[in-house]
C-alpha cells in the first residue's frame, strides 16, 4: 500500500528582468516585468520570492500607464542581503505603486519589500499614496519619496489598517509626502514599529506631519528620526489620537505646526489627543514649535508621558518632565549639526556636535548594537549611550578589499577604500581607516572632506593604484588627514591635491606618476604640510613638480626626491613653489630634471630654508 503524501506548498522566486511595466504574456528571458512577476506570484499559494537581475541595478520602472500592482499573496520583493539590487518605481502621480491585501479579514499575509524607491505615488479620492495595507507590511532600505492623497484622506506615503497587522519600517526613509492627515503614515488599529529609519520634510494639511495613529494603533519608534515635517493645525511631527507611543533612541527636531497660519494648532514635536501613554527614552525632542514658538509635547485630555535619558528643548512645552530627574535633561540645547546628513549611513540624521550634552547621557533598554546609522557605528561609545538617534564616536575602518567601488556590502573581506572613506567622510570628527596589504586597484577620485588617520601595513606592502586621467586622493578645505606607510603610483593625475587642508605625511612614496599642465604629483593650494620620510621618484610632469605649493607652507624632513621629470618651459623636477614657505632638512634631491628647474623653482614672493640636504646631479635648460 501507499501512503499518500501531504500537500505541499513550494516557494517559487521570479526574477524581473526587464524594466518595462507590460503583462504581455511573455515570461521568456529578458520579458518578465515586475508586474508580471508579483501576478505569477499570486497565483503561486504560499510564500514566494521577486527578484530582480543585476542587470537593472539603478534602472527606473516607468507605472504610469497601468496603475497600482496587487499583492494578495504572501511575498518578499527584492533582498538587502550581498549586492542587492536597487530599483526605482515612479508612478508619476497616476496612482499608488502597491495594494497589499489578500481580501480576507480573518487572516493575514506576510508581504516584505527591500531596496526599492518609491517615486511620485498618488490617490486622489481614498488613503495611502504609495501604499495601502491591510496585511504585515515590512519595508527594509527602501524609499518613498513625494507622494500624495487628496481630500481628506491619510497616509500620504502609506495608509495601515486592520487591528491585528503591523508595519515595519527598517533603515527606510519616508520623504517629501503629503496628506490631509499623517503627510507620511497613517495607523488605523494596527500595530507600527519604525526602526533606524528617517521620517523627513513630510505635510499634513491638517494634523501629523509624519505620523498620525487612531482607532488603538500601538507605535514604537527605535534609533529613528522624524524631522523637519510640518501640519498646518497640529501635530507636526506627530498625532497620537488615543493611541500611545513608545520612543526609544530617536531624535524629534525641526516639526512645525500651524503652517497654514492657525494661531491654535499644539504640539511642533509630538501631539497626544485622549489617553494613552508617550513613552520617551533617550530621545531627542528640540527645535520643534507651533504657532511661531517652541513647542515640543502637548497632551491633551487624560493622554500621559513617561521620560528617562531624555532631552526636551523647551521647558515650557516639556509636559511633566523635570530636569534631572530620571536623567532628563530639560531646557536644554542638544548641539546639533545645522542640518540632516547621511552622516555615513544611508537614512538622514542630524549629527552631535563636540561638547553636546546628549554624549554619555542616555540609556538603551533594546539591545541595540549600533545607532540609526547601522554598523559599523556603535550604539554606546564611550561611558554610555548618547541620547538621540545618533551616536557621536571615533571609527577604526580596517579596508580588507583591493577592489574599488561601493556596494554598501561591509561584511569581512568586503570592504573596500570607498566604502570606508564614505563612512569616515559622513562619521562626524577624526576617524581611522587601515590599508590592506597588496595593491588596491586604481578607481574614481578619493574625496576626503573630514578629519582621517590613513595608514598602511609595513612599507611597501600597501600600494594605491594611482587614478587614470584624474587626481588620486583630493583633501577638502579645513580637513587634517595624515597619511602613513603607504605607496601610491602609476597615476596619470595628481596624487594628492590639498585645497586648504593640512596635510601629514610620513612614510608615504610617490612613485610613476605622469602628469599633465601645471600640476603636481602632489599639490597643495592654501594648505600646509608636514613630511617625513617621503619619496618621491620617477614621475614625469609638464609645467608643475613632482611637488608643487602655492599659497600654501610645507615642513620636510628626511624626503627623497630623485629621478623626476619636468617636461614643459616652466616645469621643475623636484620642487615649484609660489607664494609658499618651505622647510626643507636632511633630505635628499637627486638627478631631477627640468626645463626651467632640475631641483626647485621658487617665486619672489617664497621664502625658502634648507639645511644639511644633499642637492646634486639635478638637470635645468634654464636655472638650476
Amino acid at each position: 500500500w501507499f501512503e499518500a503524501l501531504e500537500g505541499r506548498r513550494l516557494l517559487a522566486t521570479f526574477t524581473v528582468d526587464t524594466l518595462l511595466d507590460e503583462i504581455d504574456g511573455n515570461f521568456g528571458a529578458g520579458d518578465l516585468s515586475l508586474r508580471e512577476a508579483v501576478q505569477q506570484a499570486n497565483l503561486n499559494p504560499g510564500a514566494d520570492v521577486v527578484l530582480f537581475d543585476a542587470a537593472l541595478a539603478g534602472g527606473v520602472i516607468d507605472m504610469r500607464f497601468l496603475g497600482q500592482i496587487d499583492i494578495t499573496d504572501d511575498l518578499t520583493i527584492g533582498t538587502s542581503e550581498g549586492e542587492a539590487v536597487f530599483v526605482r518605481l515612479d508612478t508619476h502621480g497616476s496612482s499608488r505603486h502597491f495594494s497589499v491585501d489578500d481580501g480576507d479579514d480573518a487572516s493575514l499575509i506576510d508581504v516584505a519589500i527591500h531596496r526599492l524607491a518609491l517615486l511620485n505615488g498618488s490617490s486622489a479620492n481614498a488613503a495611502g499614496g504609495s501604499i495601502i495595507s491591510a496585511e504585515n507590511l515590512t519595508l527594509v532600505e527602501t524609499e518613498i519619496i513625494n507622494a500624495r492623497v487628496g481630500g481628506e484622506n491619510g497616509g500620504g506615503a502609506l495608509y495601515q489598517r486592520d487591528a491585528q497587522a503591523t508595519l515595519h519600517l527598517l533603515r527606510s526613509t519616508i520623504s517629501g509626502s503629503e496628506a490631509h492627515l499623517g503627510g507620511a503614515a497613517f495607523i488605523f488599529e494596527s500595530n507600527a514599529i519604525i526602526e533606524s529609519s528617517a521620517l523627513i520634510g513630510n505635510a499634513a494639511r491638517e494634523s501629523g506631519g509624519a505620523l498620525f495613529t487612531s482607532g488603538g494603533a500601538s507605535l514604537h519608534v527605535e534609533q529613528s528620526t522624524i524631522a523637519s515635517n510640518t501640519a498646518a493645525v497640529d501635530g507636526g511631527g506627530l498625532t497620537l489620537n488615543f493611541t500611545g507611543v513608545e520612543i526609544r533612541g530617536s531624535t524629534i527636531v525641526h516639526n512645525v505646526a500651524d503652517v497654514g497660519g492657525s494661531t491654535d494648532g499644539l504640539g511642533g514635536g509630538i501631539l497626544a489627543i485622549g489617553s494613552g501613554t508617550v513613552t520617551l527614552e533617550s530621545t531627542i525632542v528640540a527645535h520643534n514649535r507651533a504657532a511661531n514658538v517652541p513647542s515640543e509635547l502637548m497632551l491633551t485630555g487624560v493622554a500621559s508621558v513617561n521620560a528617562s535619558h531624555t532631552l526636551v528643548m523647551d521647558a515650557s512645552t516639556a509636559s511633566t518632565i523635570t530636569h534631572g530627574q530620571d536623567g532628563n535633561l530639560v531646557g536644554v540645547d542638544p548641539a546639533l549639526t545645522s542640518v540632516a546628513s547621511l552622516h555615513g549611513g544611508t537614512t538622514v540624521t542630524w549629527g552631535l556636535l563636540e561638547g553636546s550634552p546628549a554624549i554619555d547621557a542616555g540609556i538603551d533598554t533594546i539591545g541595540a548594537t549600533t545607532d540609526q546609522r547601522g554598523g559599523p557605528f556603535a550604539r554606546t561609545f564611550g561611558a554610555s549611550p548618547d541620547i538621540g538617534a545618533y551616536e557621536r564616536q571615533t571609527l577604526a575602518l580596517v579596508v580588507d578589499a583591493t577592489t574599488r567601488g561601493d556596494d554598501l556590502d561591509l561584511s569581512t573581506g568586503a570592504m573596500t577604500i570607498d566604502e570606508a572613506l564614505r563612512l569616515a567622510n559622513g562619521n562626524l570628527g577624526r576617524d581611522l581607516v587601515t590599508l590592506p596589504t597588496g595593491t588596491i586597484e586604481a578607481g574614481a577620485t578619493l574625496r576626503v572632506t573630514d578629519d582621517l588617520d590613513l595608514q598602511g601595513q609595513t612599507m611597501p606592502s600597501s600600494i594605491l593604484q594611482g587614478a587614470l586621467g584624474a587626481t588620486t586622493i583630493e583633501v577638502g578645505s579645513g580637513v587634517r588627514l595624515a597619511m602613513e606607510r603607504l605607496t601610491i603610483r602609476d597615476g596619470t593625475g595628481s596624487a594628492l591635491l590639498v585645497d586648504g587642508g593640512d596635510l601629514s605625511l610620513e612614510l608615504v612614496s610617490f612613485l610613476d606618476h605622469a602628469v599633465t599642465g601645471a600640476h603636481g604629483v602632489v599639490e597643495g593650494d592654501g594648505a600646509t604640510f608636514s613630511m617625513r620620510n617621503v619619496t618621491f621618484q620617477d614621475n614625469t610632469v609638464e609645467d608643475g613638480a613632482a611637488l608643487v605649493l602655492q599659497g600654501s607652507g610645507a615642513v620636510i624632513e628626511g624626503a627623497s626626491m630623485s629621478f623626476n621629470i619636468a617636461t614643459g618651459a616652466s616645469g621643475a623636477g623636484a620642487i615649484r613653489l609660489v607664494d609658499s614657505t618651505l622647510q626643507l632638512e636632511h633630505s635628499t634631491l637627486l638627478q631631477n630634471e627640468g626645463m626651467m628647474a632640475g631641483a626647485l623653482v621658487a617665486d619672489a614672493d617664497s621664502n625658502v630654508t634648507i639645511e644639511r640636504t644633499f642637492i646634486n646631479g639635478n638637470v635645468s635648460a634654464s636655472d638650476g
